[in-house]
């Protein structure tokens, strides 16, 4: 690991000044209470639940300038997210340790997740389109219909808030610094790198009246992603190659009356991407060896659709994802992947007062998960569901009881499911708060895992595979004032029938998954917010997560903990503002995994925005401000420092 630290100095003046964005703005869902008790708007998570959530809002994605969807997600207490590079590189999130297949992630409340594989690439959806972003730690939030292992993230989209017709147009530059490297004979210097990656996106949004509100945005990245980065064994610089990006996206959502009582909602998304795959560096029998691929390329489409009518108590909804992935590969393997994902969901809602203390929503949902792959073959599963989850408040509202469940039937493989929480809340005084949380999840092995195809590496599926299953345990306390936000809990996970892909027979060479993974977790998230005068606030968090793998009988006085978990991880985060400028700053430290797999990590980015104009705003951000070399997923470095200017321009 090798920073570079000559902004160091930079970055104390900085700090002296600039303040505190809530970057984790935790909220004790439990406080949600009569609406009428508190004068704060509440998030759509912020329902009938005790989840700890955080919710990053609106104004603060537009503080920060993320780059990325995943790089917004991460700067919550509690997430992170993997990465095989810059813009356009996989990216996957993942919440208190959970791998990113058992995190349920939602866009405006459509289920990502397929049976194919179980991941979420993030990068198919742009920054721009996102409103804000609720991630719920344990149980349900607002999505209680659903359970999950390692959490849920709902990424709420920009819906049209104007009356009249508004087109903004933003458009980004983004420079790498144009070092010299190598190319294994000569040293060169790469001047492209200033003019690196451009973003432009422009949005219209008109409410025409009660009946139609309408918000349409059409944009594209490219990106030649030519980084430097430094040679793992001789420190060589070298030069990313085959690393570029084209991506194209359009969003179009709709919402109104149909009637003074009937209302509908519609949400669409699509996203396509063609990303050239560079390839990494292993490690094998003591040496570096070199896997670049400068002919393999990756071609990715998402086509979103999610549709919602409510009427009186009733509300249907009616959603289709597909998700096609094309992979070209010139490697040892050479099998070009085709993979056609579909899936489709019915659902119903109803909404049930039964007076000032207690309300019950229940649903029935139908989904369809279809795949046709060269690699994983022709497979669906079909999947039925009946829940429901309530608000009951006792002592004059002071104490909250939120019970959801969850029951279902899964095809493919032939098994029932059932998942449920409950939470409670009781409010001590009114800035203090303590609440506690259970919940149970059980997860479904992919198609990936019971049917991939014995390949050129030995790899193949176990139909005989179990469907995983956890429990999760929480406890928090709350303690909010004008100036002063704390929020404390402890939480610990317990999982069994883990799938790893762990089984190896060394006479055929060939490997399989296994349900033989047994991991507990225990931990606790910290986090401070003061915000001391106008314009100015700070925040700070800590997250311990301690991890044991209890795989082959092993136990927790083994100390053996769970590979790629990081024990310790602090982040921060600034901003202040001053006038016609903003400024933020936000920083992260991650640290080591066991047996230092992964070494730790310090990062920070910061970022200033002006209002130059009435219709003119214009920004200076710089990611990775320390110029850290790092990386996320052995062998792919990460990039250092990159310099983005950008704007909006509204007409």
């Amino acid at each position: 690991m090798k920073k570079r630290g000559f902004f160091f100095v930079l970055v104390l003046a900085l700090s002296a000044t600039l303040a505190f964005a809530a970057t984790e703005q935790y909220t004790d869902l439990g406080t949600a209470q009569p609406l009428e008790v508190t004068e704060e708007k509440l998030s759509d998570a912020q329902a009938n639940t005790a989840s700890t959530v955080t919710v990053i809002t609106a104004e603060q994605i537009a503080a920060y300038n993320a780059e990325s969807t995943a790089d917004l997600i991460g700067k919550a207490i509690g997430t992170s997210y993997n990465s095989t590079g810059a813009l356009g590189a996989a990216q996957t999130v993942s919440v208190r340790g959970f791998s990113s297949n058992k995190t349920l992630v939602y866009l405006d409340g459509e289920l990502l997740n397929t049976a194919h594989q179980g991941t979420v690439d993030l990068t198919t959806i742009p920054v721009s389109a996102i409103d804000h972003i609720e991630i719920i730690k344990n149980g349900t939030g607002n999505l209680g219909k659903a359970v999950a292992f390692g959490g849920i993230v709902n990424i709420v989209t920009k819906k049209a808030t104007e009356d009249k017709p508004t087109t903004t147009i933003s458009f980004e530059n983004g420079s790498f610094l144009p070092k010299t490297y190598t190319d294994g004979t000569t040293t060169n210097q790469d001047w492209r790198s200033l003019v690196d990656s451009q973003k432009l996106d422009v949005t219209y949004s008109n409410t025409f009246s009660d009946k139609l509100s309408l918000l349409a945005t059409v944009g594209g990245t490219y990106a030649q992603n030519g980084y430097t980065y430094s040679h793992p064994e001789t420190g060589a610089r070298l030069l990313r190659e085959n690393n570029s990006l084209t991506d194209v996206h359009s969003m179009i959502n709709l919402n109104g009356k149909i009637t003074d009582k009937i209302s509908y909602q519609s949400d669409n998304l699509i996203s396509y991407q063609y990303y050239r795959v560079p390839g990494g560096y292993g490690y094998y029998y003591g040496s570096w060896y070199t896997y670049l691929t400068p002919d393999n390329y990756q071609q990715t489409l998402t086509l979103s659709t999610n549709n919602t009518i409510t009427f009186s108590n009733i509300k249907a909804s009616l959603s289709y994802l597909f998700t096609p992935l094309w992979y070209h590969d010139t490697t040892a393997s050479q099998i070009d992947s085709r993979h056609m994902k579909h899936k489709g969901n019915l659902g119903f809602e109803e909404s049930w007062s039964l007076g000032e203390n207690a309300n019950i929503k229940t649903g029935e949902t139908l989904s369809i998960d279809f795949v046709d792959s060269n690699v994983v073959g022709t497979h669906s599963r079909i999947e039925p569901h009946a829940y429901a989850n309530g608000a009951f408040y006792f002592l004059d509202g002071k104490l909250g009881v939120y019970p959801a469940v969850n029951l279902g039937y899964a095809t493919s493989p032939n098994t029932f499911l059932a998942n449920a929480s409950l939470g409670t809340v009781y409010t001590v005084s009114s800035p203090l708060s303590v609440s506690a949380s259970v919940s149970y999840a059980e997860n479904l092995p992919t198609f990936s895992d019971l049917y991939w195809v014995l390949d050129s590496w030995g790899m193949h599926g176990n139909p005989d595979l179990k469907k995983e299953r956890g429990v999760n345990g929480e406890a928090g306390v709350t303690y909010k004032t004008q100036n002063l936000t704390y929020e404390g809990s402890v939480f610990t996970k317990y999982m069994v029938d883990a799938i790893s892909w762990s089984g190896y027979d060394a006479t055929t060479s060939q490997s399989w998954p296994e349900n033989i993974a047994n991991s507990v977790y225990f931990g606790t998230e910290q986090a401070v917010t003061v915000t001391p005068l106008e314009g100015l606030s700070l925040t700070a968090s800590y997250l311990l997560n301690q991890s044991y793998d209890l795989s082959y009988g092993q136990t927790i006085d083994d100390g053996i903990e769970v590979s790629g978990i990081r024990k310790h991880t602090a982040k921060f985060s600034a901003s202040y503002v001053f006038k016609m400028f903003t400024f933020s700053l936000d920083g992260q430290y991650l640290g080591a995994t066991y047996q230092q797999a992964y070494p730790s990590i310090f990062l920070m980015n910061i970022s200033v925005k002006a209002q130059v104009m009435e219709k003119l705003e214009v920004y200076a951000a710089i990611d990775n401000l320390l110029d850290t070399e790092y990386y996320y997923a052995n062998y792919y470095p990460m990039p250092g420092m990159k310099i983005r200017l950008g704007g909006t321009y509204t007409l």
